[in-house]
């Protein structure tokens, strides 16, 4: 009798599950979450924050190249140090070489209101800054401390502590000098009323760079206007009583981010590239 072979039908891989890969924001966690107790509250409910980052960060001064590393441990990301380098692209735009460090620590690694900051550089003032908050109760304490500030001109530049109380329906709070100077300073100037609105639009698009499962990858555009009047008939602004500006930002994935300022004087776009290993590598560069 002979034996009949059983044959079995090969087993069929499932597909992959299609996605839409929705990358982290290009600076995380965002300034507003690390100044929210030293700020007042509207500034960060209005997005104050998110709008001066929009129109200053990573331009810097024509023909000027910045590089940044960051460092965190990945067995403790509650501790992290960035190193941020300014260099002129050539000698047509000067020699001086900029540099500066942050150090930052944080109580939880889920919660960046409680930490402490030291931030050092070779052009601006040393700077401790520090925060403690409550979730529970909606308390926080914070404070600012220069260091090593040979003219210190304003009674901030000895420090600022303060307090504030945040919830959904009330927010107050009050800051002061702890350590106030001997010598008065009077001084008059030209007043200004600035404002600046914008908007974040999240929209998901197609990448042929990733992977066949991502169908899709969300980017973010940030929008901004910003306009200045003179208050003061005396004075005026660099072209007249006023002026306003442009600005917009376009994050491609986690790794790429492309700004740019249109205005009446002056024009510049940036270009930030962040590197995908570990330490985290970020370039930037500005033109006008």
């Amino acid at each position: 009798m002979g034996q009949t072979a059983a044959t079995s039908s090969p087993r069929k891989r499932s597909p992959k599950e299609s996605m839409v890969l929705v990358p982290p924001l290009f600076d995380y966690p965002p300034a507003a979450a690390r100044n929210r107790m030293s700020v007042p509250s509207y500034e960060v409910m209005l997005g104050k924050l998110q709008l001066q980052n929009l129109f200053e960060d990573y331009f810097d001064q024509v023909g000027n190249s910045t590089s940044r590393i960051m460092l965190r441990a990945l067995e403790d990301p509650r501790i992290e140090a960035t190193a941020t380098l300014c260099t002129p692209a050539n000698e047509d735009f000067g020699t001086e070489i900029k540099g500066d460090a942050l150090f930052h620590w944080q109580k939880y690694s889920d919660d960046p209101y409680t930490f402490m900051d030291l931030h050092v550089s070779t052009s601006n003032p040393w700077l401790i800054k520090s925060c403690v908050y409550s979730p529970e109760y909606g308390i926080g304490a914070f404070g600012t401390l220069p260091l090593l500030m040979g003219n210190r001109v304003r009674s901030e530049d000895y420090g600022v502590m303060g307090i504030r109380y945040g919830s959904e329906n009330l927010s107050l709070g009050a800051s002061f000098v702890p350590f106030p100077s001997n010598d008065f300073i009077l001084s008059t100037h030209g007043c200004s009323e600035r404002g600046k609105v914008g908007s974040r639009f999240a929209c998901q698009v197609k990448n042929p760079s990733e992977d066949k499962e991502v169908v899709e990858i969300t980017n973010y555009l940030d929008l901004g206007i910003e306009f200045t009047a003179m208050t003061d008939r005396d004075k005026s602004t660099e072209n007249g009583n006023s002026q306003f500006q442009l600005a917009a930002s376009w994050q491609a994935n986690k790794n790429f981010l492309l700004k740019g300022k249109l205005g009446p004087s002056k024009s510049s776009i940036a270009l930030a590239l962040k590197s995908w290993w570990r330490p985290s590598v970020t370039f930037g560069i500005t033109g006008v």
